[in-house]
């Protein structure tokens, strides 16, 4: 499964890189979904597409995956909202499952968190005015203490939730991958 498919970019690399594989595919947004039914024609066949808040949907699926991927989606919840997620997606895992998270995820360090978070604002200076308000203001939020996710945090909130054997794949900034088995 992945949560939070948006136009579907992730999910065609994985079923490109997997021909057998099968995807549930979640996303919030219809128009999210819309393109990426366009995007992923080709595999229609392998890909059931869900319309769902993420939260919502796996309170109440009995679905169990082998892996559930997530890129830049859970910044978005608050933190009682991400303890919750990481454990309905742990009990949503089959018992060798996995968690692959790509988010922002920010250094421990305040000096280099609060640098980088600067360095993305610094990248948005050439948007026109309304959609630059719109994502600094996004960006803001995230780097608050209600949502931004520091490393050291999120690996207690994976831990808490009963996933083992975390490892931090790869950063580049505040961008992370992290894998998480149950």
């Amino acid at each position: 499964m992945e949560i939070g498919s948006g136009e579907g970019d992730l999910t065609q690399y994985i079923l490109e890189h997997n021909p057998s594989l099968a995807i549930d595919i979640l996303d919030v947004s219809p128009e999210m979904i819309e393109r990426s039914k366009e995007a992923l024609a080709r595999y229609k066949d392998r890909v059931t597409f869900i319309c769902d808040d993420a939260l919502a949907y796996l309170k109440r699926t009995d679905a169990t995956y082998d892996a559930i991927a997530s890129a830049w989606v859970i910044h978005n919840f608050t933190w009682d909202e991400k303890h919750r997620i990481f454990r309905k997606i742990h009990s949503c895992l089959s018992p060798q499952g996995a968690l692959l998270l790509m988010d922002k995820v920010y250094p421990g360090n305040v000096k280099s968190r609060w640098e980088m978070a600067e360095h993305q604002f610094r990248r948005y200076r050439y948007l026109d005015e309304p959609l630059r308000t719109e994502i600094l203001d996004h960006e803001a939020q995230d780097a608050s203490d209600s949502y931004r996710m520091d490393e050291k945090a999120t690996l207690k909130a994976l831990a808490d939730a009963g996933f083992s054997q975390m490892h931090l794949i790869d950063r580049v900034e505040r961008d992370v991958l992290i894998a998480a088995e149950k």
